[in-house]
C-alpha cells in the first residue's frame, strides 16, 4: 500500500469512528451561546480504541468546566494525560462502554489545540505567526506589527524580528529554532489568534516546558488578561496560581480528582 493510499485509509478510519460516536451521542458539541465550555461524564480514558482492563488509564472521567474555568491537569508521566486532551480535542475517540458516557465540547474550529510535538511550516516569520489563522479558515496574514512584536516579547522571541525580519526571507522554522524557541513560537501564533475574539478554548499539552518559569509567567497572565478558558498540562506546582480548577490522575486506581481552586491570578 502506497503512502497516499495509506493516508486515504486512514482518515476514513476517522470519519467512520467520528460518525458512530456522533451517532451514538457519545460527544455533542456545544453552541457557541451556551455558558459551558466543556462536560465530560462517565468517560474512560485509553490507550486505544478497545476497551480491556489494562489499556484503560482513567475509570468514569466526569466534570464540567464554564466560559469562566480554566483547569490544570497534572499526574506522573504516562497517567493519561495527553489522551486525555487528544480525546477532548476529538484526536481519539470516546470509547467508554457506559451508556450515558459522554464528551460535550466545543466545536473545533472555535478551539485550539497546541500539542506537545509541534509541526511548523516553512516560510516567512509573518507567514509562520499566521499559521493558525490559516488552519481556522481565516485565510489571512496578521499584519498588525505592533501586536506581532508584543505577543513576541510576552514569549520571549523578540530577537527574531531582528534576526529574520518579517517579510523578507522564508526560513525552515524546524531547522534553524530550538525545540524550546519552537514551542514559544508557536504559543506566539495562539495569542496572536485569541486577539480575534474567534476562539472558545485554548488547549496547551506542555507547551511550556520549555520556556523559563518569567516567560511562562507573562504567557499565562496574557491568558487571564484575555478572560478566555484555557486547560493545561504541566508539572510546575506555580501554573495552580493561573487555573480555576486541577485534575490529578492517580493511575495506580484508574481514578482522578477534581478540585476548586481558591483564586486565579
Amino acid at each position: 500500500m502506497s503512502l497516499e493510499e495509506e493516508l486515504k485509509t486512514t482518515i476514513a478510519l476517522h470519519r467512520r469512528q467520528r460518525a458512530r460516536e456522533l451517532d451514538a451521542g457519545k460527544r455533542i458539541f456545544f453552541p457557541t451561546s451556551t455558558d459551558q465550555v466543556l462536560t465530560l461524564r462517565n468517560v474512560d480514558v485509553c490507550l486505544s480504541s478497545k476497551i480491556i482492563l489494562q489499556n484503560v488509564l482513567i475509570r468514569s472521567l466526569s466534570f464540567t468546566l464554564n466560559k469562566q474555568s480554566t483547569l490544570l491537569i497534572n499526574g506522573p508521566s504516562g497517567c493519561g494525560k495527553s489522551s486525555l486532551l487528544r480525546l477532548i480535542a476529538g484526536l481519539q475517540y470516546n470509547t467508554s462502554t457506559s451508556p450515558n458516557s459522554c464528551i460535550q465540547f466545543l466545536r473545533r474550529d472555535s478551539t485550539v489545540f497546541l500539542p506537545q510535538q509541534l509541526h511548523l511550516i516553512d516560510g516567512t516569520l509573518r507567514q509562520q505567526l499566521s499559521y493558525l489563522f490559516e488552519s481556522k479558515g481565516l485565510g489571512i496574514l496578521v499584519e498588525d506589527n505592533v501586536k506581532i512584536r508584543d505577543v513576541l516579547l510576552i514569549v520571549g522571541l523578540e530577537h527574531l524580528l531582528d534576526r529574520y525580519s518579517l517579510d523578507v526571507f522564508e526560513h525552515r522554522w524546524s531547522r534553524i529554532l530550538s525545540i524550546g524557541e519552537q514551542q514559544r513560537l508557536m504559543i506566539a501564533s495562539a495569542l496572536l489568534l485569541l486577539n480575534t475574539k474567534t476562539i472558545g478554548c485554548l488547549v496547551l499539552d506542555e507547551v511550556t516546558s520549555g520556556c523559563d518559569e518569567e516567560t511562562e509567567r507573562r504567557i499565562y497572565l496574557f491568558l487571564c488578561r484575555m478572560a478566555i478558558p484555557y486547560i493545561s498540562i504541566s508539572h510546575r506546582h506555580s501554573l495552580i496560581d493561573y487555573h480555576t480548577h486541577q485534575l490529578t490522575i492517580d493511575p495506580s486506581k484508574q481514578s482522578y480528582t477534581f478540585v476548586s481552586l481558591r483564586s486565579i491570578v
